[in-house]
């Protein structure tokens, strides 16, 4: 489930590079990849502590790693695109030089689709680790 955000942000940062926004995508690309080896690093983690790997039988007691399950709260909230988070920063941007740019609505709509896809990926993991 971690993994699945990915591709959409592939596609993101390739719409980024469309439009004619190569360092935007570079910039999305390296805050992507800072904040999903964080989430890996504490599934590892999790998976190291519990002996399991699908979260939907793990659960995590929040006392035993409180540190790990406030980065991956943390690390969500980026990769979501939270006001005030490096990923806010890099999303919003190429989203509204999307919006103004003269591709077509269905692409637009599709981007944005995606990001929300993305966001509830991400909160459902919040949700099953806490």
């Amino acid at each position: 489930m971690i993994a699945l955000s990915t591709l959409r942000q592939i596609a993101i940062i390739i719409f980024a590079i469309s439009i004619i926004s190569p360092l935007l995508a570079y910039f999305h690309i390296i805050i992507h990849a800072f904040f999903k080896s964080l989430i890996f690093i504490c599934a590892g983690i999790i998976i190291h502590e519990t002996s399991y790997q699908d979260i939907r039988i793990i659960r995590i007691n929040r006392n035993s790693i409180p540190i790990t399950t406030t980065i991956i709260g943390l690390t969500n909230a980026a990769l979501i695109g939270l006001p005030f988070t490096s990923g806010f920063f890099s999303k919003d941007i190429i989203i509204e030089k999307i919006i103004s740019s003269k591709i077509e609505c269905i692409l637009t709509l599709i981007i944005i689709s995606s990001i929300g896809i993305t966001a509830s990926y991400s909160i459902r993991i919040i949700n099953l680790s806490n």
